[in-house]
């Protein structure tokens, strides 16, 4: 029964604790610590009012989508995907017009 259970952990040793960590969003990123840097904290303070306030002038330029792209990889995963969430909700919905060259959100 021994082997039973540690089958039951998944591959190479991995037990439902390193799952959850993965899960939450900081795992990968934060690497040893669970805390947000100060860094990643101003980054998702700026993106969130980033896109609050395309989302409130019901476009989204490319000065937008540049800003975007240089927040999101400072972001933590949760984060992001928030972000992500919102815009796309709000484009096929149809609140949220795409007036960039490219026609791109991020």
């Amino acid at each position: 029964m021994a082997l039973a259970a540690a089958d039951a952990d998944g591959p190479a040793g991995k037990n439902s604790n390193d799952r959850r960590e993965r899960d939450d969003g900081l795992g990968a990123e934060a690497g040893a610590s669970a805390l947000p840097s100060p860094e990643m904290l101003q980054a998702s303070v700026e993106t969130d009012q980033l896109v609050s306030a395309g989302l409130a002038r019901k476009v989204w330029t490319q000065s937008d989508m540049l800003e975007l792209q240089a927040q999101l990889p400072l972001l933590v995963m949760a984060a992001r995907q928030e972000q992500i969430r919102r815009l796309v909700q709000a484009v096929n919905a149809q609140q949220l017009n795409v007036d960039a060259t490219r026609g791109q959100l991020f």
